[in-house]
C-alpha cells in the first residue's frame, strides 16, 4: 500500500530512522523551546491524559521500579499502524509500525498488552 496516495490523511511518510531523527530533534530542543514542548506534552487528567495530539501519562512498567513519564503518539490509516512513544525524562523513544490493522497494541496504563511489554523490555532491561 502506498500511503502517499492518501493525501493529508497519510502524511506520515518516511522510515523509522527518519521518525527517530525527528523525535531526537524534538526532545533535544531543536524544533521547539523546552517551554513549548512542556505545553505540547502536558496531559490533562480531566481529558483522559490527552495532550496536543498525543497521550501524556505516567505508567509503572514491568521491571522499572516506579512510574515512567510517557508520551504516546498513535497513527493508523488503512492497514498501517504506528506507535511513537517517548520517555522524555529518560531521553528514550520506542517506534513500532505494522501493516496489520488487526494488531492490538493494548493500553500501557493497564499494565498489559504489546506496547506495555515492548516498553518494559526496552526501558527496563537491566
Amino acid at each position: 500500500m502506498n500511503i502517499a496516495t492518501l493525501g493529508s490523511a497519510g502524511d506520515l511518510l518516511g522510515s523509522a530512522a527518519g521518525l527517530l531523527a525527528f523525535d531526537r530533534a524534538l526532545m533535544g530542543g531543536k524544533l521547539v523551546s523546552a517551554a513549548s514542548l512542556g505545553d505540547l506534552w502536558k496531559g490533562e487528567l480531566k481529558l483522559g491524559y490527552s495532550a496536543q495530539g498525543a497521550w501524556a501519562f505516567s505508567a509503572d512498567l514491568k521491571g522499572y521500579g516506579g512510574a515512567v513519564d510517557l508520551v504516546e503518539r498513535r497513527g493508523d490509516f488503512g492497514c498501517v499502524q504506528v506507535r511513537n512513544i517517548f520517555a522524555p525524562k529518560l531521553g528514550r523513544v520506542l517506534i513500532v509500525s505494522t501493516n496489520r490493522n488487526d494488531l492490538d497494541f493494548g493500553e500501557i496504563w493497564r499494565g498489559k498488552g504489546l506496547s506495555f511489554d515492548l516498553l518494559s523490555a526496552a526501558l527496563c532491561a537491566g
